[in-house]
């Protein structure tokens, strides 16, 4: 007999996926309540000692909130989304650009547009002209930042460096366009300029947050997801064969032969195997599942454990403090935001349970 089980090879089953989702979004929930429910706190340390909100992943959120509200049936969860608008609008200059903090007076196009996205996302649901005015102002600032030829020339985390991963920005312009029935060339320049940056193997130029030789994985699965999520609102199939393809030489590369997604890499596809990123194992987990979705290609998804259970097995369950939470680093000692709970962790973690859990019941 044929075992049809997706999940035969996951330490837990649809039921423990649901579970850990609830335990996540609790640490979720409570990054916002640490802020009187205005803005999610970037992270929480090892001792449980919360930071400041943090706008840009607060952003990334909305969407998070507004699927687990339909996975949980928790209306708490799209309240808190919608709440979420009130802040943004305290927080945004006249030009339509985000504080980084409420500390610094300034505003980042990469922090901006990770905003964006999340507002669309919550207009699409709400249909409210207050939501639609504040990412429209957004969407001007950002195409304002841009020059002729599709660079960003202010508002970059690094002066004068537009990395690969911006094609996340491209993602949310082009999102705002499709939802508001709006074109603008600028979009596809950035992301015609961001796909000259790939190399024959599948690697990026200008990957890593500082132009460093290695890049996180985080900022490589960043990179082909805004690529990914770009090509399908542009119904680009030759654009979508070309990631689909690159993804799956990726995985053949690495996972495939390793058996483990390590937490960077340089353009040799060199590893550090010191540790591993969780947050670029659970944006591959979504990625993946999304391409599976699109062309079928199930063979995909025997990576998806390898993916999936250092991550669960990370999980906080029985702890008080930061119960519910995965480390941003495995161990979590591990390079990347070393003995921290992040916010963007979580999101990207609950998002690849709903994912999964989506995968199951088909």
């Amino acid at each position: 007999m044929v075992d049809n089980n997706p999940f035969k090879n996951f330490i837990v089953n649809e039921d423990g996926l649901l579970h850990l989702l609830q335990e996540n979004m609790t640490w979720i929930k409570k990054s916002f309540e640490v802020n009187n429910n205005l803005g999610s706190s970037a992270s929480s340390g090892f001792l449980g000692n919360w930071s400041k909100p943090y706008p840009e992943t607060t952003g990334y959120l909305l969407g998070t909130l507004i699927n687990a509200s339909q996975v949980l049936s928790d209306q708490s969860l799209l309240d808190l989304a919608q709440k979420q608008i009130s802040y943004f609008e305290s927080i945004q200059f006249e030009n339509g650009g985000f504080q980084i903090s409420r500390n610094e007076n300034k505003s980042l196009v990469f922090d901006s547009s990770q905003i964006l996205l999340g507002l669309c996302q919550i207009y699409i649901h709400n249909k409210s002209k207050r939501t639609l005015n504040i990412a429209k102002k957004t969407y001007n600032y950002l195409i304002a930042c841009m020059n002729d030829i599709g660079y960003f020339v202010v508002g970059n985390y690094v002066e004068d460096y537009n990395p690969a991963y911006y094609t996340r920005i491209v993602w949310a312009l082009i999102l705002f366009e499709k939802t508001t029935n709006k074109e603008h060339k600028k979009s596809l320049l950035l992301l015609t300029n961001l796909l000259e940056l790939k190399n024959k193997n599948h690697f990026f130029k200008k990957l890593s947050f500082h132009n460093t030789p290695f890049a996180l994985t985080h900022n490589l699965i960043y990179t082909y997801r805004g690529i990914w999520e770009s090509a399908l609102l542009l119904n680009d199939k030759a654009l979508q064969k070309e990631t689909s393809d690159s993804v799956s030489a990726i995985v053949e590369s690495t996972i495939f032969k390793d058996n483990m997604f390590y937490g960077e890499y340089n353009e040799d596809w060199k590893a550090n195997k010191t540790f591993v990123c969780s947050v670029g194992n659970a944006q591959l987990v979504c990625l993946l599942i999304r391409i599976i979705n699109e062309n079928g290609n199930t063979k995909l998804f025997n990576t998806i454990p390898d993916l999936m259970n250092p991550l669960i097995k990370s999980q906080r369950k029985f702890r008080i403090l930061n119960k519910g939470a995965i480390t941003s680093s495995i161990p979590i000692w591990g390079k990347y935001q070393r003995f921290k709970y992040t916010n963007w962790t979580q999101k990207f973690y609950s998002d690849a349970l709903m994912s999964l859990i989506s995968y199951y019941q088909g």
